[in-house]
């Protein structure tokens, strides 16, 4: 039987890109075992961190090829070291004509469904939850916040939205205007307030943020 390696052990000192190993590594410090407490490996890619567009083969030293639609990965460390699923950028965003720089989705629960051009993901379930599949998403929603069957607090904490009453996209960077707005034909202005975050969503605001979209600096936020 082959002699199965362990992952190296390093000290605390902070480590450049270049002095890194191939694979993700643990510390003196790591509480618990394989990944879970794992510092990133070697970066093999040249784009910043906060890199707004695709990664292409003048970015890519080692492969010459880039990151490609579809490619896959064992898990968020591996995904890092092509440039993918890097920390996000509190409070920056881009605009969706622009595209997106990487999308990482993890699947796995039951009802997530891997259609290659589109993709069906149900949302983490709460702890204890039987199962996830009352976590997708309706479309026909009533205009005041809701909760499912299986929701297991009553009320908002465990609530989902109720209707969107404006036409912007998820997406969606800059003013909420009149012609967002076929409601109140007046559109968000400064200093309205709702009573929680599910009645701010159905104005537009304070809409969930979306996994490896991420903008430059120069756009602000």
């Amino acid at each position: 039987m082959g002699k199965v390696s362990r992952p190296r052990v390093y000290g605390d000192g902070v480590l450049q890109n270049v002095d890194k190993p191939d694979r993700a590594y643990t510390t003196e410090r790591a509480k618990r075992a394989g990944k879970a407490n794992a510092s990133s490996c070697q970066i093999f890619v040249t784009t910043a961190p906060d890199c707004f567009g695709p990664i292409l083969p003048e970015h890519d030293p080692r492969r010459k090829t880039g990151v490609r639609l579809g490619e896959s990965r064992e898990d968020r460390l591996e995904c890092r070291r092509w440039g993918a699923h890097l920390p996000h950028i509190a409070r920056i965003a881009g605009l969706s004509r622009f595209g997106a720089q990487l999308v990482t989705l993890s699947g796995g629960y039951e009802d997530d469904e891997d259609h290659r051009d589109w993709f069906l993901y149900t949302r983490r379930p709460s702890t204890g939850s039987v199962d996830s599949h009352h976590y997708i998403q309706n479309v026909d929603k009533p205009e005041w916040a809701y909760t499912t069957e299986r929701a297991k607090r009553d009320g908002k904490p465990n609530a989902s939205s109720g209707q969107i009453f404006v036409t912007t996209e998820l997406d969606y960077f800059g003013p909420i205007l009149p012609k967002h707005d076929p409601r109140r034909k007046t559109g968000v202005r400064v200093g309205e307030i709702w009573d929680d975050r599910l009645e701010c969503r159905q104005w537009g605001a304070h809409l969930p943020h979306i996994a490896g979209i991420a903008g430059q600096s120069r756009f602000g936020a």
